[in-house]
């Protein structure tokens, strides 16, 4: 059956990773099984192996469980499913950077006049602020 289409959503606290999908189904046999891996490339397992998990949807992996993550390195969570009648189909996340770091410090003015610091202010509705220069080697800095 085609009803194997996922999205997995992976989350990489610093402690482990964590792993949700959704959509892997299989009217005409059911599904008997799942299988999850963390892996340098879709069908690898070469960071953590292929184990079975009780119920599908999710699975976590404690850091201490995996082989070394390289910081900046693309990650990958997959999921076999196996149905009632043995066959199964392997569907993979789109992969992560595994990014560990903080970002670069970047610097805070307060004040509305550009390339100086306010000192004082009239009011509370003239405080402002701006802050420029923070960076991340391996993703984006997100507001």
């Amino acid at each position: 059956a085609d009803a194997f289409n996922t999205d997995l959503h992976i989350r990489s606290p610093s402690n482990g990773l964590t792993a949700h999908w959704s959509g892997i189904t299989d009217p005409e046999s059911g599904l008997t099984q799942f299988l999850w891996a963390i892996e340098s490339r879709p069908g690898e397992a070469d960071i953590a192996r292929f184990a079975a998990i009780s119920d599908g949807g999710s699975f976590s992996a404690r850091s201490h469980h995996l082989n070394p993550i390289r910081q900046g390195q693309l990650v990958f969570a997959s999921v076999i499913a196996v149905n009632g009648a043995g066959s199964s189909r392997l569907s993979a996340s789109t992969g992560f950077v595994v990014d560990d770091r903080s970002p670069a410090p970047g610097r805070v003015s307060d004040g509305n006049r550009i390339n100086s610091d306010a000192d004082y202010v009239k009011s509370a509705e003239d405080v402002s602020a701006r802050w420029s220069e923070f960076g991340d080697g391996e993703t984006i800095v997100k507001e």
